[in-house]
C-alpha cells in the first residue's frame, strides 16, 4: 500500500537536437513515472515546466495535466 504524501519529482527532460520528435523524452517520462509509482512506492508526481515550454509538451503527451502555477520574485542587488 503506497505511503501518502510520498513525493517523486521530475527535472529537466531534454532531448538531443538530431534525437527530437521521436518520442524518446515522452517514453522515459512514462517509464519513470511508473517506476516512481511502482518502485519508490510515491503518490504523488511533481513536475515543474514553463507554461507552453517544450518539456510541458512532452508531459502533456504522456498524460499528466497542469494542477499549479509558480510565480518566482528576484530582487535586484
Amino acid at each position: 500500500m503506497p505511503l501518502p504524501g510520498r513525493l517523486a519529482r521530475f527535472q529537466d527532460v531534454e532531448t538531443h537536437p538530431s534525437s527530437r520528435r521521436q518520442g524518446l523524452a515522452g517514453t522515459l517520462v512514462w517509464h519513470a513515472a511508473r517506476y516512481g509509482l511502482a518502485e519508490l512506492r510515491a503518490t504523488t508526481l511533481v513536475i515543474v515546466a514553463g507554461h507552453g515550454s517544450p518539456a510541458s509538451r512532452v508531459y502533456a503527451s504522456v498524460g499528466f495535466e497542469p494542477a499549479e502555477d509558480t510565480i518566482g520574485f528576484v530582487r535586484a542587488p
